[in-house]
């Protein structure tokens, strides 16, 4: 059987000995589902379910970027926090270095007006006696 004369497929169907006009063809689809418990989506519905996941997608999507963006400033300022603390331990460690110099201690003795000492002399083991724990002489 050829198309021949019919000029679209529906009315070539239509035609056909199986599908007579006076028989109408019964519709299966209902608006949620079909008749065998399967959902059937329309066109409307599936074009507006597209869209909401396209929608949800680029929300998603432009979620993580700006969580990426804002990690990278927040590492940005604690490496510049970073550099501004070891510039400041480097100050720091060279202030307690000149702080504990010899000189830097005399200059202090000297305006704390001590005496300095110029004749010292230290004990040897034999000019020191030790008492003993257990005698009673005095």
């Amino acid at each position: 059987m050829t198309m021949g004369k019919h000029k679209s497929a529906l009315n070539y169907i239509m035609r056909c000995p199986r599908y007579s006009k006076r028989t109408p063809v019964k519709s299966v689809r209902t608006k949620w589902g079909s008749s065998s418990g399967k959902l059937v989506l329309g066109q409307k519905s599936l074009t507006i379910t597209l869209l909401a996941l396209l929608f949800a997608g680029v929300f998603f999507h432009l979620m993580l970027i700006n969580s990426r963006v804002s990690k990278t400033f927040q590492v940005e300022e604690l490496s510049q926090k970073m550099v501004e603390l070891q510039k400041i331990q480097a100050y720091l460690e060279r202030e307690a270095a000149d702080l504990q110099s010899i000189q830097s201690i005399q200059e202090k003795l000297n305006v704390s007006e001590f005496i300095p000492t110029t004749d010292v002399s230290y004990l040897s083991e034999q000019d020191y006696a030790l008492l003993e724990s257990g005698s009673n002489n005095p």
